[in-house]
């Protein structure tokens, strides 16, 4: 195999791509492992990863991380800008669900370079809890069908570790029997801070096996960049003058002289690996990153060990995706190959500490950061919208997503009766969230189905992406243009961060998200196939239950059956008095029907009395009522709207709607007076087109409205019993519903 390998470890747990012959992405994926080890590249009109220094996720910061290759005493740069140098030309690129692989061409001799994130969610132990990546290099062959010889170096800087320039860092080289590697890190820690999405406490690792033609050195960029180009190696040295991150550059680099290369005949992997660890390594009180188990020189050996079984481990999973995925379309294909490193790189996995300072294994939890968009901590929408791709690769990792979530509402931490939106807005420090979150009931339940009206401009791809796995599979075409919209939009916009978690149609401008985990919807299509799996249970007595269901039953019943009669008593006495009535009355159907759209009414919420909360867990969290995520609009009103016709006695207005900033609210009505309608049956709702929705509400339309006869016309009196029987035959279906309802569920096997 062709194989001159730069496998590079960044500490940060990651997230796949798509596999295709070439393509236009705006910014491409290369070590996308955890939240703050997400390193991308500009695709810089192809040239990528030439000319152009890869990024942070967040498009905001550079980091340096070069590559240069010397064929026949000629150096060339085929990553970075360095200023003056010679570059290679880009001659494809590609994606898969956990590689990124470009070809390149340098002189006489083209190769490959594969940036590999390793994605095992099969088992916490593996890339999950590990968090590195590779960068690899082979497939040499050269174009004159001669022999040339090669040395091939890569380094990084320490902007991997610190977001301003000017911070102070340190750095040493540590050397055993079979690798070295380089680490970096602050002068004075900023322990678990998030600097603008950074992390401030972090360590950076860069290391490689021991092997012929292998040399290492820390040094100024130009320096040690320069020796390189002059001499094909480096010098064995350390540098010792600790200074900021820009001062002379500080970089940690590594060649390998691979020899001459002939035609048939190829040199051993050469293996790179970067890593960055962190200093504090606990997230939740007391949990730590699962990693930590194991000292760094036995977790960085065995994973360059482990290179060639991964990267067979990785490439099956990327074939039953890409199988899976190109037999729906080609374009879906493309969708997941992006979307999968995503998912992975927004999560932390870790343990508790047990006694003796060993760790309990047993108790996984996983914290997801909501990336891009805001530091909040496992937020619920991103969740939620994940779960098709959590289901998809493992179960398991949903539920030991949702552990915290539940452990934290258990405790006495928690006194709200509704669920949280999130674990707190300060990641990666998680103190729950017990402020009064009551008032984002409309805009948190909107993650089901994000639309607006007013917003038609809105593109949210999860979502879109979610639809198209409802499409029947009869109806491929309809599945086909959703899918193939959001395709276009990532593969098109080449100077624009792919897939936001939400855009502009019409200008395909971001509007908020980067890398979100939420875009794990994609895999909806695929989930829809995942095998059923029993679910076993204790049987249920059915003795007693069934008599006591019998009972209850039977008092309903009873019950109704009087109130009913008082009803039919009252409403006969009712419709005499207003058939009295109805000659002075001059409103007609037609002015209601006018009501109806101008005049909606407001749902009235009841608030669930607190809830007795079971006995808390030992687990600690920290209580911060403060830490309320400012995501939503937290002045808008409590609960969704309905529109209702404007009865006698009512007379309300409402300016906006859904749940826009500044909606007010006025009425006729005495404070505390229930403004309520005579009933109407569930056709007759219907007919009106009344249910409670979210977001701005369109009125119900003339022809809806012309189906339903008013109740007060001469013909409504005539038909006045029909309807009564009609009524009474709804309700006796309704209390059949009630006594299967009340049946116990059978038992599974």
């Amino acid at each position: 195999m062709l194989s001159a390998l730069f496998a590079q470890v960044i500490l940060f747990h990651g997230l796949l791509a798509y596999a295709q012959s070439s393509f236009s992405l705006g910014y491409i994926p290369l070590a996308v492992k955890t939240p703050y080890l997400n390193g991308w590249i500009a695709s810089n009109a192809g040239s990528a990863p030439g000319h152009v220094w890869p990024n942070f996720y967040t498009t905001d910061r550079e980091f340096g991380w070069a590559g240069f290759i010397r064929v026949d005493n000629q150096p060339f740069q085929w990553m970075g800008n360095s200023p003056g140098s010679n570059f290679t030309t880009t001659l494809s690129s590609s994606i898969t669900p956990t590689k990124t692989i470009f070809t390149i061409q340098a002189g006489p001799m083209k190769f490959n370079v594969t940036f590999l994130t390793p994605i095992e969610a099969s088992t916490l132990k593996r890339a999950l809890s590990l968090p590195f990546s590779y960068m690899y290099i082979d497939g040499f062959a050269a174009n004159d069908s001669q022999p040339h010889l090669v040395q091939v170096y890569s380094d990084i800087s320490a902007q991997w570790v610190a977001r301003d320039d000017a911070t102070q860092v340190v750095w040493d080289t540590i050397e055993s029997n079979s690798i070295v590697y380089h680490k970096v890190l602050r002068k004075s820690p900023q322990s678990m801070v998030d600097n603008n999405n950074m992390a401030e406490d972090g360590t950076g690792y860069y290391a490689m096996q021991k092997r012929s033609g292998f040399t290492w050195q820390t040094c100024a960029d130009v320096d040690c960049r320069g020796r390189f180009s002059t001499n094909g190696s480096l010098g064995d040295t350390k540098d010792t003058n600790f200074r900021s991150v820009s001062q002379n550059w500080p970089v940690f680099g590594f060649a390998v002289d691979l020899g001459t290369i002939s035609p048939g005949s190829q040199p051993d992997p050469v293996l790179f690996k970067v890593a960055l660890d962190f200093i504090c390594r606990s997230i939740l009180p007391p949990m730590t990153l699962y990693v930590v188990t194991m000292t760094w020189l036995t977790w960085v050996n065995a994973f360059l060990s482990d290179f060639k079984a991964a990267q067979q481990r990785n490439t099956d999973l990327d074939n039953k995706i890409m199988s899976a995925a190109n037999s729906v379309s080609s374009e879906y294909a493309g969708i997941l190959a992006l979307a999968t490193r995503q998912l992975f790189a927004s999560m932390d996995i870790t343990i508790p500490s047990a006694t003796g300072g060993s760790f309990d294994t047993s108790d996984v939890k996983i914290f997801m950061k909501d990336m891009g968009t805001s530091v909040r901590a496992n937020p619920v929408e991103v969740i939620y919208g994940a779960f098709p791709a959590l289901l998809y690769f493992n179960p398991s990792l949903a539920a030991n997503l949702l552990k915290p979530l539940f452990e934290f509402q258990s405790s006495s931490s928690y006194n709200n009766p509704y669920a949280a939106p999130d674990l707190g807005s300060v990641y990666p420090v998680v103190l729950g969230n017990s402020s009064d979150t009551h008032v984002l009931g409309v805009e948190t339940s909107q993650f089901g189905f994000p639309l607006d009206s007013s917003n038609p401009d809105s593109v949210f791809p999860h979502w879109i992406l979610m639809t198209a796995a409802t499409i029947p599979s009869g109806l491929s075409s309809i599945q086909n243009k959703f899918i193939d919209s959001i395709y276009q939009h990532i593969y098109t916009n080449t100077n624009k961060f792919p897939l936001p978690e939400a855009y502009k149609a019409s200008t395909g401008d971001r509007l908020y998200g980067s890398g979100s985990a939420i875009h794990g919807a994609a895999f909806s299509l695929l989930a829809l196939n995942l095998p059923n799996v029993a679910i076993k249970a204790n049987a249920i007595n059915n003795g007693s239950s069934k008599k006591n269901v019998g009972a209850i039953v039977g008092g309903v019943i009873g019950g109704l059956a009087g109130l009913l009669a008082i009803t039919f008593a009252t409403f006969f006495i009712w419709r005499h008095h207003k058939r009295k009535q109805q000659h002075r009355k001059q409103q007609t159907f037609d002015t209601i029907d006018e009501d109806l759209s101008t005049k909606p009414q407001p749902f009235t919420g009841v608030l669930v009395p607190p809830l007795t909360l079971p006995t808390p867990h030992t687990y600690q969290v920290v209580n911060n009522n403060d830490s309320t995520a400012q995501l939503f609009n937290t002045n808008a009103p409590l609960s969704p709207t309905r529109w209702s016709p404007g009865w006698d006695g009512m007379s309300q207005s409402r300016q906006g709607g859904g749940s826009d900033a500044g909606t007010t609210t006025t009425s006729s009505l005495p404070p505390g007076a229930a403004a309520a309608a005579p009933p109407m049956s569930s056709k007759q709702r219907e007919a009106l087109g009344l249910r409670l929705t979210y977001g701005h509400v369109a009125a119900p339309s003339e022809s809806a409205l012309s189906t339903l006869s008013n109740p007060y016309s001469a013909s409504a009196s005539a038909s006045g019993t029909e309807e009564l029987r009609v009524e009474v035959e709804q309700l006796r279906r309704e209390m059949d519903s009630i006594r299967h309802m009340a049946e116990p569920p059978p038992g599974y096997q």
